[in-house]
């Protein structure tokens, strides 16, 4: 009798756990559809909270990144022209304005920037770019919103020029490379190397006392000198110059 028992009690043990094991994925899935929705309506108030406070700090920091941005630009714009407007002020009869150079083309054909004033600023043909009172060229062609200006360094640019120590005379132009050469030099007269060379201010364009170029090398070939100069300036470093007039 008893082990009639034991054998009964064993055989519902077992169709019990055997029938929970069936039944438990079942449970586990009709379980989901009444899970399902809380899950989901908890996951959207988290998230359209986070997204609500995420986008509030998201719009303040890109606030104060776009105002910190615009702060740092002006600091490093009125460093780098500075100076500029000191040597506008100094010349404010003859300086029109300060520009920016937006392109640049150094060639061995030829050697230009564009600058961004036009005939709607006043620029015109007879204008040169200055630096820190040095030359940098000169315009060539006017638009109404840009101008075409040569380089010192190009070889179609001519200016008349003297040595600062030794005060000989000549023309320096540019060789569309970065050399430029001091032509009509008298073999009478004294050269060194180093010497600074400075516009006379001979001709219609180029004004008086201005620093161009220093002396690289020089050479006596019968009546005149061959003078290799260095430009003063760095003409694919600059970015703004100034605009002047001869007065």
């Amino acid at each position: 009798m008893l082990n009639k028992k034991l054998l009964l009690s064993t055989l519902l043990f077992v169709l019990a756990g055997g029938a929970a094991f069936f039944l438990y994925p079942a449970v586990q899935y009709l379980s989901s559809y009444i899970v399902y929705p809380v899950i989901y309506l908890h996951s959207l108030s988290i998230d359209r909270l986070r997204f609500h406070d995420d986008s509030d700090l998201q719009k303040a920091y890109d606030d104060l990144l776009s105002a910190h941005i615009q702060l740092q630009a002006t600091a490093d714009y009125y460093d780098e022209i500075k100076e500029l407007i000191d040597f506008k002020n100094r010349y404010t009869d003859q300086c029109v304005g300060i520009a920016q150079i937006l392109e640049r083309y150094i060639g061995d054909d030829e050697q230009y920037v564009l600058i961004d004033k036009g005939s709607r600023n006043g620029v015109h043909d007879r204008m040169v770019l200055v630096y820190k009172d040095m030359l940098v060229g000169r315009v060539h062609q006017v638009f109404p919103l840009y101008s075409r200006c040569l380089l010192i360094t190009d070889e179609r640019c001519k200016i008349g020029a003297y040595c600062a120590n030794t005060k000989a005379e000549g023309v320096i132009k540019g060789c569309n490379n970065h050399l430029m050469t001091l032509e009509y030099v008298s073999h009478l007269a004294s050269m060194q190397e180093d010497d600074l060379i400075v516009s006379s201010g001979h001709g219609l364009i180029f004004p008086r006392g201005f620093g161009i170029a220093r002396v690289a090398d020089f050479s006596k070939d019968d009546l005149l000198y061959c003078v290799s100069c260095s430009p003063l300036i760095d003409m694919c470093r600059l970015r703004f110059c100034c605009l002047m007039e001869k007065s």
